[in-house]
């Protein structure tokens, strides 16, 4: 078992890449196109690895990332990439793995958490499920202005250097609760839509689908829910916020499972600000 540097050990990191994407394929070529983003995944994780007959066998990354909940600031860990290769399965590896990195998890971090399809194999570790919730506010007079967003394409410079301005002043939309995280929100933009309104000099992340579905909003000044509504789309009478809205809002809404991909597990440490309608930030997933 090894911790690994990636910064000290470049060839180790390609190594490592090439198990992920063998199980999880078209891993290899998100890194890249993150990396033309500037986005660097080696300097986002630090990687638990299995080594056997000079061959990668087993791996578990982790993402840190600084948070706030229920306005206590946070310092969590996000586990990444756990697989082992299909030839190695079955004979302990995943349990090596696991219990190798939970001292280094439990040291140095509030709480860790994780996304899986495979929720069974993380209980016996501690870490158990979170339900996740989506924030319905019905709008009863849609705007009768024309939406004024610029689809942004970041692989463009001038919509990169964009994002890189906004991002680096960016204000949490409320001071109880914010979950972002560079480079995870470069990553994840790669499947996600980011517009930007000029009014506001803000990018909003949204997509529609029969709804209005809002998943991220980054300004270097505090907005209004009325004046993010002010450039949106105007035929939708429902607006679904996919990230918690804390104290921002100031509006009656309605709480409504979430599907997501995977499911979200955190350790017994974790304590989001209210679990009976927490939502982690899609932008921030990993």
């Amino acid at each position: 078992m090894m911790q690994i540097n990636y910064a000290k050990d470049g060839i180790t990191f390609e190594r490592a890449i090439k198990l992920i994407d063998h199980v999880f394929p078209g891993a290899k070529d998100m890194v890249a196109q993150g990396k033309e983003l500037g986005a660097y995944w080696q300097d986002a994780s630090t990687p638990f690895i299995i080594e056997k007959n000079n061959q990668f066998i087993a791996h578990l990354g982790i993402v840190p990332i600084d948070i706030t909940l229920a306005n206590k600031a946070q310092h969590l860990a996000i586990l990444h990439g756990v697989c082992v290769h299909p030839k190695y399965r079955g004979q302990g590896y995943f349990k090596q793995l696991m219990e190798e990195a939970l001292p280094y998890l439990h040291k140095n971090f509030d709480a860790t958490l994780l996304f899986t399809d495979n929720p069974e194999l993380y209980i016996p570790f501690g870490y158990k499920t979170y339900p996740q919730y989506d924030f319905l506010i019905p709008i009863p007079q849609p705007s009768s202005s024309e939406a004024s967003l610029k689809r942004l394409y970041l692989q463009q410079a001038e919509d990169l250097a964009l994002f890189n301005r906004i991002y680096k002043n960016r204000v949490p939309l409320t001071a109880d609760v914010d979950i972002s995280h560079r480079i995870l929100y470069l990553f994840n933009s790669l499947e996600m839509k980011l517009f930007y309104a000029k009014t506001l000099d803000a990018i909003i992340v949204c997509k529609a689908h029969k709804k209005l579905y809002l998943q991220d909003i980054l300004s270097s000044q505090t907005l209004s829910f009325s004046e993010v509504l002010s450039v949106l789309p105007h035929e939708y009478t429902e607006v679904i916020l996919q990230f918690h809205p804390g104290n921002w809002l100031g509006t009656p809404y309605q709480t409504l499972a979430a599907k997501t991909k995977g499911v979200l597990m955190a350790c017994a440490h974790f304590s989001p600000a209210d679990k009976t309608t927490f939502r982690w930030n899609e932008m921030a997933r990993c």
